[in-house]
C-alpha cells in the first residue's frame, strides 16, 4: 500500500531536502513526457508543452492530460480519458515514482525533523503487519505513528497507543479534537446571544456553503458522459442492486430533512403559517437536487473504482482551478459542518422549552438569560456536545446513534398528523393546504411506510451495540412519558394558528 510519512520541525531550506524535492520535480516531469509519448503512440498526439499551458503553473495531473485530449476531439468528455486511456492498466497511463518510506524518514531526519508515520489504519494492515512495518522502518529513524485520526475507531485509538507505547514510538495526533471543541464552543456561545446574531451567521455559512456546492457541480457535469453514465457497461452501475440504492435512499432522506429545523423558531417567524411550509418544501426539493448533481459529477468525473469510497475533494483537485479548489475545501467541506452544527444549536433548545411548559420538565429549566435564550438547556447540550468528542466517537457512531430515532420520531410526528383533520375541522377546511382527507391519509401512509424502509436499511448497518442503544433511549423516553403523566405533571398546551 501506499505510505504517508510526515515530517514534523524539519528546515524546509536544507540542501539534502531541497535536492530529493528537485528529484521528485525532475520524476514527475519524466512521468508526464512517458504518458505523452505513450498518448502518441496511439494516435492522440498531445505534448508536454500543451499539458504544462493547461495546467497553467500548477503541478501537471491527469486531469490537465484529460483538458487536452478533450481539446483535440480525441475524447467526448472528460471522464472518456479516464475511463480509456490514462487510468491504471489503460494505455496511456504512467505509474508515479514514490520515494519509499525509508528515504522519506532519512531525509526529514537530515533536515532535522521527526518522522512520523501518519494514518496508519489507511493501508487496511491488521495490528500484526503494522507492527512489522514499523519494527522495519524504527531503524531508518521512525520517530512515532499518528494516534489521534478523525476516522478511528475507539478500539483502534487504543491498539495503535499500545503499539507506540510497545515499540518505544511518540504518539501524534489530537488536533482535530482540539479544534472540535473550539468551534463547538465558538458555536454554543454565539447561540448564547440570541437568534439574531446566529442568524446573520448562519445566512452567510449557508451562501457560501450552496456557492461551493454548486460550483463542484457546474464545474464537473461538462466532464461527464451522461449518455453512458446510466449504462453498466463497466458493471459497476447499482453494485449492491436494489438493496445499496434504498440504502442510498434512506441517507439521501436523512441529509436533506434538515429543513425541518425550521419548526423549532416558529416563534421567531414573522409569518410562520406560511413561511415555514414554502422554506420546508422549496429548501428540500432544492438541496436534493443540488445533492443529486453534486453526486453525479461525483461519480462520473472519474472511474468509480477510484472514487468509491472517497471524499469529494479528490474529484475537486481534478476539475477546480487551484483558487476555487480552496474556496470548495472551506466552503464546502468545512461550513457544511459548520451549518449542520448552528442549525442544530438553535434550533434543539425549542422542543425542550415546550416540554418544559407542558410540564414533562421541571419548568426552572427553561429560564431565560438577559439574550432571551435558555442558557440552561443550551448548557446541557454543550455538554452532549463535548461527550462524543472527549470519548473519541467518530461521526459514522454519532450519525449512527442518532439515525434510527430521528426516523421513529418522523414516524410518530406522521401518525399523529393523520389525526389532525378530526382535532381542528375548521382549521383543516380553511387551510390553503387542505387536500381531500382520503388524499392526506394515503399521503402519510406512504411517508408511514417510507420511513419503516429506510429504518430497516439503517438498521442493517448498524452494530449491535449501537441498536441496543437506540432501544434503551427509546425505553427510557417512554417510561418518563407515562411516569409524568401519570402523576399529572404533564399538561400539553394547545396551540396552533390558522394556516
Amino acid at each position: 500500500p501506499e505510505i504517508h510519512i510526515v515530517g514534523l520541525g524539519f528546515d524546509p531550506a536544507h540542501p539534502v531536502l531541497k535536492g530529493r524535492m528537485e528529484t521528485i520535480r525532475s520524476s514527475r516531469d519524466i512521468r508526464n513526457r512517458r504518458m505523452c509519448e505513450r498518448l502518441s503512440s496511439i494516435g492522440l498526439h498531445l505534448t508536454l508543452d500543451e499539458v504544462a499551458a493547461n495546467a497553467g503553473g500548477e503541478i501537471i495531473t491527469r486531469a490537465h492530460f484529460a483538458n487536452i485530449l478533450l481539446e483535440k476531439g480525441y475524447i467526448k468528455k472528460k471522464a472518456d480519458a479516464f475511463t480509456r486511456y490514462i487510468s491504471p492498466g489503460l494505455p496511456g497511463y504512467v505509474e508515479r515514482e514514490f520515494l519509499s518510506p525509508a528515504l522519506c524518514i532519512e531525509t526529514i531526519k537530515a533536515a532535522g525533523g521527526a518522522a512520523v508515520l501518519a494514518h496508519p489504519t489507511l493501508y487496511e494492515l491488521d495490528v500484526a503487519q503494522l507492527e512489522i512495518l514499523c519494527r522495519e522502518l524504527i531503524p531508518y529513524g521512525l520517530d512515532g505513528i499518528e494516534c489521534q485520526y478523525s476516522t478511528y475507531t475507539p478500539e483502534q485509538t487504543k491498539e495503535i497507543t499500545a503499539l507506540a507505547k510497545r515499540l518505544g514510538l511518540l504518539p501524534s495526533g489530537g488536533s482535530e479534537k482540539v479544534i472540535a471543541l473550539i468551534v463547538g464552543t465558538a458555536f454554543f456561545i454565539l447561540n448564547y446571544f440570541g437568534v439574531d446574531l446566529m442568524a446573520k451567521i448562519q445566512n452567510l455559512l449557508v451562501v457560501v456553503l450552496v456557492l461551493s456546492l454548486s460550483m463542484f457541480a457546474v464545474f464537473g457535469l461538462p466532464h461527464v458522459d451522461l449518455v453512458n453514465y446510466f449504462s453498466n457497461a463497466d458493471g459497476l452501475f447499482l453494485t449492491d442492486g436494489i438493496t445499496g440504492f434504498l440504502t442510498a435512499t434512506a441517507y439521501l432522506g436523512f441529509a436533506t430533512g434538515g429543513a425541518t429545523i425550521i419548526l423549532g423558531v416558529s416563534a421567531e417567524c414573522k409569518n410562520p403559517t406560511k413561511d415555514i411550509p414554502f422554506v420546508i418544501i422549496v429548501s428540500t426539493v432544492s438541496v436534493a437536487i443540488l445533492y443529486g448533481l453534486v453526486a453525479t459529477a461525483a461519480a462520473g468525473v472519474l472511474p468509480v473504482a477510484e472514487v468509491a469510497n472517497q471524499p469529494l475533494t479528490l474529484v475537486a483537485n481534478q476539475i477546480l482551478p487551484q483558487p476555487l479548489y480552496v474556496l470548495f475545501i472551506v466552503g464546502g467541506a468545512m461550513f457544511a459542518l459548520a451549518t449542520t452544527l448552528n442549525s442544530q444549536i438553535m434550533s434543539c433548545t425549542k422542543p425542550v422549552m415546550q416540554s418544559c411548559e407542558d410540564g414533562w420538565f421541571p419548568q426552572s429549566l427553561a429560564s431565560l438569560s438577559k439574550y432571551k435564550t435558555p442558557w440552561k438547556i443550551l448548557i446541557i447540550y454543550y455538554f452532549i456536545l463535548v461527550v462524543p468528542i472527549l470519548a473519541d466517537l467518530n461521526i459514522a457512531q454519532i450519525s449512527s446513534i442518532v439515525q434510527i430515532l430521528g426516523y421513529l420520531n418522523n414516524l410518530v410526528l406522521t401518525i399523529t398528523a393523520m389525526k389532525l383533520p378530526k382535532m381542528f375541522p375548521e382549521a383543516w377546511e380553511k387551510s390553503q393546504f387542505h387536500v381531500p382527507t382520503p388524499v392526506f391519509n394515503t399521503l402519510m401512509i406512504i411517508t408511514c411506510a417510507a420511513l419503516l424502509v429506510q429504518a430497516s436499511f439503517m438498521l442493517k448497518s448498524m452494530t449491535p451495540q449501537l441498536i441496543i442503544f437506540n432501544v434503551a433511549v427509546m425505553a427510557v423516553g417512554f417510561i418518563w412519558a407515562f411516569y409524568r403523566t401519570g402523576s399529572g405533571k404533564a399538561k400539553p398546551t394547545v396551540s396552533y394558528e390558522m394556516a
